[in-house]
């Protein structure tokens, strides 16, 4: 239950982050396409900058599936995550880059 909570903790504080001082970051990640999906899903972000970023994929339960790491040019990039065998159900992702970070909800059927 702890991270059930956790999990929806994160979600807050990272609407709050991605708002800011009232204005909207102009790095961004897009809703996974296709949403909802089976094994297979991309992920696009836009870097405005050279920029490290984080992209961890995990459950309800707050457990990892999945962590991306790199350093790109300001552009736009997509990961794709292959679930495999993954159960299906409800799972996180989150983008930190640089000092932005958001999490968005996607379900795996």
């Amino acid at each position: 239950m702890v991270r059930v909570y956790k999990a929806i903790l994160s979600l807050l504080i990272a609407s709050l982050l991605c708002t800011c001082n009232g204005y909207k970051h102009s790095k961004s990640a897009q809703m996974n396409h296709p949403h909802p999906f089976g094994a297979i899903t991309s992920i696009s972000f836009t870097l405005t900058q050279k920029t490290d970023y984080t992209l961890t994929i995990y459950d309800v339960d707050g457990d990892i599936a999945k962590i991306y790491l790199g350093t790109e040019e300001a552009g736009v990039y997509k990961v794709t995550w292959e679930a495999g065998e993954i159960l299906s159900g409800v799972y996180f992702y989150r983008l930190i880059a640089g000092e932005y970070s958001v999490t968005k909800k996607m379900i795996v059927e």
